[in-house]
């Protein structure tokens, strides 16, 4: 899609838009491979979400800055938003996508996918391991 085209695409961050051409790509991957209905074309009023993956917003604490371009007195300029949320967990790891939502009462979520990947190890019984010794068949 281009953004002379779609000039309200100019305020997101490039990679925003690279993300839901991935989504738009998997549909249509998922139509011709008979997985799913014929993708339809939604107006940009329809979009519910939108995904930041490294740049577009910084985070400290429990408030996140969005950056945007807003368009000035005949240029661009950036525009720094920030919004304050309930932060219920600690996030360990690297930070490596957010999104953003937009529910029908008009209450905005915000999604944290970080790359942590918790390991716990499985307890002992006490019992027995399954050998393939004892499955045998004796002769």
């Amino acid at each position: 899609m281009k953004r002379t085209t779609h000039p309200h695409w100019k305020a997101l961050p490039s990679q925003a838009i690279q993300e839901e051409l991935k989504r738009i790509h998997l549909a249509y991957d998922r139509f011709f491979k008979k997985l799913g209905g014929r993708p339809k074309i939604k107006k940009r009023h329809k979009f519910k979400s939108f995904t930041l993956k490294q740049t577009g917003w910084s985070l400290k604490d429990n408030r996140i800055t969005l950056t945007f371009r807003k368009w000035d007195n005949g240029k661009w300029r950036y525009d720094k938003v920030a919004y304050t949320f309930h932060k219920h967990r600690e996030f360990y790891g690297n930070i490596s996508r957010i999104t953003i939502k937009r529910d029908p009462c008009g209450d905005y979520w915000l999604y944290i996918l970080t790359d942590f990947v918790e390991t716990k190890p499985l307890p002992t019984t006490g019992q027995k391991d399954l050998c393939i010794m004892e499955l045998r068949v004796a002769p």
